[in-house]
């Protein structure tokens, strides 16, 4: 069994609306794990601001809070 990334992270996350309860599925082999954790520092992240809606106002971002920079440098 494979993960994609891009699934897994739009399962475990609440946005866009904030009520989405995050589907989790139990993952039962070690080596399809082992391959998508280790894949996850080349996902994209991108900061969104409290209170930004829509794509225009999330791209024109040109830096994060400093919660988000401690993040990303962790």
């Amino acid at each position: 069994m494979e993960i994609d990334p891009a699934f897994f992270i739009l399962q475990v996350s609440p946005f866009p609306d904030g009520k989405t309860e995050p589907l989790v599925k139990r993952v039962t082999d070690n080596a399809a794990a082992s391959k998508f954790f280790n894949s996850l520092d080349r996902i994209p992240v991108m900061y969104v601001a409290l209170g930004q809606k829509n794509e225009m106002e999330i791209l024109q971002n040109t830096h994060g809070s400093p919660a988000y920079t401690r993040f990303l440098e962790g």
